[in-house]
């Protein structure tokens, strides 16, 4: 019971211990590719489902800064997502490239 705490907690213990079940002829308890691949696919579903609830005017703009279509899918936004920390720092090299008067003022980004 202890090993399994431990485990949570520490990789390695983790692999340590499913190789010594092993040894004992027994089944290893860690996690199976099979249960990581449902729960991502469990998120997936969840995402598409929490985009799909949002109207057209809410997702185009969303979809069109992933550099998708204003009517893009809610599957093909999901998918993007991922990507979205890249893209924000993509955009913000960019805005940081131009001079101070670019930046500040009326219909500005600041």
């Amino acid at each position: 019971m202890a090993v399994k705490t431990i485990a949570a907690h520490s990789e390695s213990v983790a692999e340590l211990a499913g190789d010594l079940r092993e040894l004992l002829g027994l089944e290893r308890e860690e996690g199976t590719v099979n249960a990581l691949v449902h729960e991502a696919d469990r998120q997936f579903s969840d995402l598409v489902s929490k985009i799909s609830k949002k109207p057209l005017d809410v997702r185009g703009p969303l979809a069109v800064a992933l550099h998708l279509p204003y009517s893009a899918s809610p599957e093909e936004i999901a998918r993007e997502i991922p990507k979205i920390k890249q893209i924000v720092q993509d955009i913000v090299e960019k805005q940081m490239q131009k001079p101070r008067c670019e930046l500040v003022g009326l219909g500005r980004v600041l």
